[in-house]
């Protein structure tokens, strides 16, 4: 889905991370947190509470800004009318080395090649891990468990997601609805939210929208928590992450 203003934030921190900020901008590095950012004497934050925002600059310093901001081309960035989709950013943002940038895990880069990222054959860390993948599970069938078979393994299924048709019945998914109800039945239901800074698939300030557009009672958002880790979309692959996935898991399960 087509969602920039979500993005915004998760697109900055990973152009931080990247190296590829300062550069943009010309200047020192800006200083960022989740959801601020400072440079050159300039403030940019967004709320998802209140769900807009808040650029104290117009016109051309705007654009200046917001491609200091996120580490494009200036007119990258007009050209997409301030709107800046994942494939256009993970495309653009080292393009000038001619390196593409991971969307499931931005830590990884490849030199340029053909294919799309909706197909995932642009993307360097669906194609790392789908091999990856894909190699240990016919492993795994074949030497332990013994089923022998001459059928694909498809680590990554691309056809339900370019054949959806999003009509009235089969519209794109919103659990908000579900989650407040699971919530607010059940006080003692807990919700733990684990993110990745380099996961641009699902980003972390989208799920932090979403939780934040649930309208939890305060006694219900007490039961809600996020923890964020150096990693990609999937944490276990970043070993030190993983190792504090675990710690983290264990003192949230006691607290329950």
């Amino acid at each position: 889905m087509k969602k920039w203003l979500p993005l915004l934030l998760a697109l900055c921190v990973l152009a931080t991370l990247s190296g590829a900020l300062a550069e943009s901008a010309g200047t020192e590095a800006p200083s960022v947190t989740h959801h601020t950012v400072q440079i050159a004497g300039q403030t940019l934050s967004y709320t998802a509470t209140t769900g807009r925002m808040m650029v104290d600059m117009q016109g051309s310093e705007s654009q200046m800004f917001f491609t200091a901001y996120i580490g494009l081309k200036k007119e990258a960035v007009i050209r997409d009318n301030l709107r800046v989709y994942v494939d256009d950013f993970c495309a653009g943002l080292l393009g000038d080395r001619n390196l593409t940038v991971g969307c499931l895990d931005g830590r990884l880069t490849v030199p340029v090649t053909d294919g799309s990222f909706s197909e995932g054959g642009a993307d360097p860390s669906s194609n790392t891990f789908g091999t990856a993948f894909g190699g240990a599970i016919n492993n795994y069938f074949a030497a332990e468990l013994g089923y022998q078979t001459d059928l694909l393994y498809v680590s990554f299924a691309h056809t339900p997601y370019s054949e959806w048709k999003y009509n009235r019945d089969n519209q794109a998914l919103d659990q908000k609805t579900l989650i407040r109800n699971a919530m607010s039945r059940n006080r003692f239901m807990k919700v733990w939210v684990l993110c990745g800074y380099y996961d641009l698939s699902t980003p972390f300030f989208a799920a932090e929208w979403v939780y934040d557009h649930v309208f939890l009672n305060p006694e219900n958002r007490e039961n809600l928590s996020f923890t964020y880790y150096p990693s990609g979309h999937m944490i276990y692959m970043h070993q030190p992450s993983l190792e504090q996935f675990r710690k983290d898991a264990e003192a949230w399960y006691h607290a329950g």
